[in-house]
């Protein structure tokens, strides 16, 4: 954005996702360039390992998540679906340029930690049931919504692994959802401590 190039607003001003979005088209000879190149951006340091592919990616994106709490790291859409929470290329974010964070039911966002479960987190959780061939899908709504939809909050599928409601799956990755959280009923659907998968390398 001009106002960013122009230092009129700061990198900081941007959420996640819009500026993983400013490099959802890049092409790099090589698939880390892909990652490192981000790193000022996001203000991370971190080894350049070259030949562990898109990993770099997913490494990147969990030392964005040891700086910052945006939601808005989750909301990206990509027909490469591995059950991660993590987006394996920038190019999954290529219509996420309007996803900001928002803090709705006013209060704050709990800390979210990478554990060998997962990533575990807490969220808004609206259980859909069987759903497109899954046994046990729900609804996960992020802290986060679109430019001009403050009423709105950016909602993901996750499927319970293993019928427990304590481990989790990301599917149907090629879309979200914009709920309205004016109608998110607490009492009935609750915020719930979950692990989701972090992240799987192509061939695992």
């Amino acid at each position: 954005p001009e106002d960013i190039l122009s230092g009129h607003d700061d990198l900081e001003s941007a959420s996640v996702a819009q500026r993983m979005s400013w490099a959802a088209k890049r092409r790099t000879t090589k698939a880390e360039d892909r990652a490192y190149s981000l790193m000022g951006i996001f203000g991370i340091n971190m080894p350049l390992l070259y030949g562990e592919g898109e990993k770099a990616f997913i490494r990147l994106q969990e030392e964005i998540m040891k700086i910052s709490d945006d939601h808005s790291l989750f909301a990206w859409r990509s027909a490469d679906n591995r059950g991660g929470l993590l987006a394996t290329s920038p190019a999954a974010f290529v219509d996420s340029g309007k996803i900001v964070p928002s803090t709705p039911f006013n209060r704050s966002i709990s800390p979210w930690t990478v554990t060998n479960k997962g990533i575990h987190l807490t969220l808004p959780f609206i259980g859909l049931g069987r759903w497109r061939g899954y046994r046990a899908v729900g609804l996960a709504l992020l802290y986060c919504t679109e430019i001009g939809k403050a009423d709105q909050l950016v909602a993901i599928y996750l499927a319970d692994m293993f019928l427990t409601m304590e481990h989790f799956e990301r599917v149907q990755t090629e879309e979200f959802q914009l709920l309205n959280r004016t109608e998110f009923d607490r009492t009935r659907h609750g915020e719930k401590g979950i692990w989701v998968r972090q992240g799987r390398l192509a061939g695992s």
